[in-house]
């Protein structure tokens, strides 16, 4: 169910989908759709772009190149996202020299969406910091 667009395109199949991608989520949970999903039905994704995406998920990987990554890096997780591990998160954060992990208690997938006040003092901090 997570690795197919056809949520995209059937309501029923979105309000299904929710709570397995969006566990943080309280409306995920109560099967409402939220003004994200609810557009997203209006706009379902090109099924090639979407392959191409699933491709790139499952065949690809930045692990070689991180060491070199000088910029300062922020690494946002949810630890209750059912797509992404998060042992990706902490692989990353150790991989960038200096990175800064950021872990959401009962985040999702998509907690950058559902309870974006989860991040904003973390990310403000950090954009701010010198």
């Amino acid at each position: 169910m997570l690795a197919t667009p056809a949520r995209y395109y059937n309501r029923r199949l979105l309000a299904l989908s929710l709570p397995h991608r969006r566990p943080g989520s309280h409306g995920a949970r109560a099967g409402r759709l939220g003004a994200h999903a609810g557009e997203r039905l209006g706009r379902p994704p090109e099924a090639l772009g979407y392959a191409f995406q699933l491709y790139a998920v499952a065949g690809s990987s930045s692990l070689p190149w991180l060491e070199r990554l000088r910029q300062p890096t922020l690494v946002l997780a949810g630890d209750r996202d059912p797509s992404v591990p998060l042992r990706n998160a902490r692989s990353l954060a150790e991989r960038i020299p200096g990175a800064i992990l950021h872990v959401v208690s009962g985040g999702g997938h998509l907690f950058l969406l559902d309870e974006p006040e989860s991040v904003i003092e973390t990310i403000g901090t950090f954009l701010d910091d010198d």
